[in-house]
């Protein structure tokens, strides 16, 4: 439901989304906390790569059960090299960079870590529940 809420967006910037999702059908987390998670998640991402040319605007979302933990993998091919600082991503822009914050707080709520990196051309987030 949350994934299918940015279909128009995804389809109005031809953005290549792939995606795999294996978990089980009830989650150990509020429905709230998981829409936190990956909207924040989706339109960082999504803002990224809408700069790109079209055959670069590509996110990856995976999300998967291993060990009794909620695995989420998003990234994402960016036009701008994003800053970090303390290991979170940070904006230039005043009053932006609040959905890594949140996305970071609602991990930590979960008794979970998140993780945001670069390498080459890409954003990686990494989120364990």
């Amino acid at each position: 439901m949350i994934l299918s809420s940015y279909e128009d967006v995804l389809t109005e910037h031809a953005i290549d989304f792939q995606y795999r999702i294996q978990i089980p059908v009830e989650l150990p987390f509020s429905d709230v906390d998981v829409t936190s998670l990956l909207s924040n998640a989706m339109e960082n991402a999504i803002t990224a790569v809408i700069p790109l040319p079209i055959e670069k605007r590509i996110i990856k979302l995976n999300i998967f059960e291993k060990n009794g933990k909620i695995l989420i993998s998003l990234s994402n091919t960016f036009a701008v090299m994003p800053l970090f600082a303390d290991g979170m991503p940070i904006s230039k822009e005043k009053n932006h960079g609040f959905g890594t914050q949140s996305i970071r707080y609602t991990a930590a709520k979960l008794a979970g870590n998140c993780q945001f990196s670069v390498k080459d051309e890409w954003f990686f987030l990494q989120i364990i529940l």
